[in-house]
């Protein structure tokens, strides 16, 4: 499925829920879609001895959602999940289980395995989902602006070992990341989707974050 199909299915979704900025609220979307949201704190493991984070059960219309002390990546499971719905891949499969490592999946090999592009085309819809467009965009703007990130030639998000372009980049990666309740990871998968990001890196990250919400609450979102 293109990705402008699968961009148009999560913004059908949040135009349901009359969605305006800051974190989206999933039970409201599984409410709205008639899905069952089961909390779980069982602990169970795939064939590989892998953590099982969650489920679909499509005959069911029932997401099952394995408790495990992250909210981020509980929050991203659930959204992996209502994109399995939402994009019809209950015709293909009766379940499915989700485990960390298919959160991870940004890319599409030509050689894929058709369920393995199900899984990166959930990911995508759980994206666009988690970081609605236009208020991700407006996210990013506000951050860039707060921490003087300005394109002198290398683009406004540019990156690289350096001590400082490090230190900005990532309090803007964790201030957006707190605003959407989403794993700095997720925020930079989606940042460099959209091609906002010049990451010169050779070596590690670090972990900061602060808050967008008082700045967001000010903001006129229906001006931009």
């Amino acid at each position: 499925m293109p990705l402008d199909d699968i961009r148009a299915f999560a913004t059908e979704i949040l135009e349901g829920i009359d969605y305006r900025d800051g974190p989206v609220d999933l039970e409201k979307i599984c409410s709205l879609m008639e899905l069952k949201l089961k909390l779980s704190e069982k602990i169970a493991f795939d064939e590989d001895g892998k953590i099982i984070l969650g489920s679909a059960n499509f005959d069911r219309n029932e997401i099952e959602l394995n408790l495990h002390q992250n909210r981020f990546r509980e929050r991203f499971t659930i959204a992996h999940e209502i994109g399995h719905f939402c994009l019809g891949h209950g015709l293909y499969l009766r379940s499915e289980t989700v485990v960390e490592q298919d959160l991870l999946m940004d890319s599409e090999r030509p050689d894929t395995f058709n369920l393995t592009r199900l899984e990166f085309q959930a990911n995508l819809f759980a994206s666009e989902l988690i970081f609605p467009n236009k208020i991700f965009q407006i996210a990013v703007s506000v951050a860039c602006d707060r921490h003087d990130m300005i394109d002198i030639g290398f683009g406004r998000i540019y990156v690289d070992d350096n001590d400082w372009n490090y230190k900005r980049y990532n309090l803007m990666i964790s201030e957006i990341s707190e605003y959407f309740l989403a794993s700095k990871k997720a925020t930079e998968y989606r940042l460099k989707r959209l091609g906002l990001v010049n990451d010169q890196r050779r070596f590690g990250n670090s972990s900061a974050a602060t808050s967008l919400g008082d700045i967001f609450s000010r903001i006129d979102f229906n001006t931009h």
